[in-house]
């Protein structure tokens, strides 16, 4: 599934990247492949499916239906349930930190932050992400946390 929140997300290059490296492998393993995109809609999934990934971000009633096809399923970018399925999603709290610390190295004297919102899976509404809460945890251990030098878009 390629289950990007938005157009702007499922035009991003991180996600297209992701999809495309799927499609490549598969074709060179002979894995049969079928994308499904948020417009497809669940109820096109077949329900002989035996394994699903999911690209981007799915709310609660997915996750439900999708188990109710089988649980074998993979998650990437964002890790759902971790006791029902496996998830592949990089280290945004360590990533952050280490930028951070790296500004702060090369004698920074004032730190900003750009970025989005998470969203609850359970209620659909919008939810600090890991990046912000990071970047705020690492700003403020520097004394260096300015809200006027945050900026999040939706």
């Amino acid at each position: 599934l390629y289950w990007p929140k938005n157009q702007e997300e499922f035009e991003d290059a991180y996600f297209m990247s992701i999809r495309k490296e799927l499609e490549n492998q598969a074709e060179k393993r002979n894995i049969k492949l079928t994308i499904y995109n948020k417009s497809d809609g669940l109820e096109s999934i077949s329900k002989s499916t035996k394994v699903y990934i999911v690209i981007g971000w799915v709310n609660i009633d997915e996750i439900n239906y999708l188990k109710s096809i089988t649980t074998n399923g993979i998650f990437i970018g964002t890790s759902p349930d971790e006791s029902c399925f496996d998830s592949v999603r990089p280290n945004f709290d360590s990533i952050v930190t280490q930028i951070v610390d790296y500004f702060v190295k090369q004698g920074h004297k004032s730190l900003g932050f750009m970025g989005g919102t998470d969203f609850d899976i359970f209620t659909g509404k919008p939810a600090m992400d890991v990046r912000e809460w990071s970047f705020r945890e690492s700003a403020k251990y520097y004394n260096m946390l300015n809200d006027h030098n945050i900026f999040i878009t939706d």
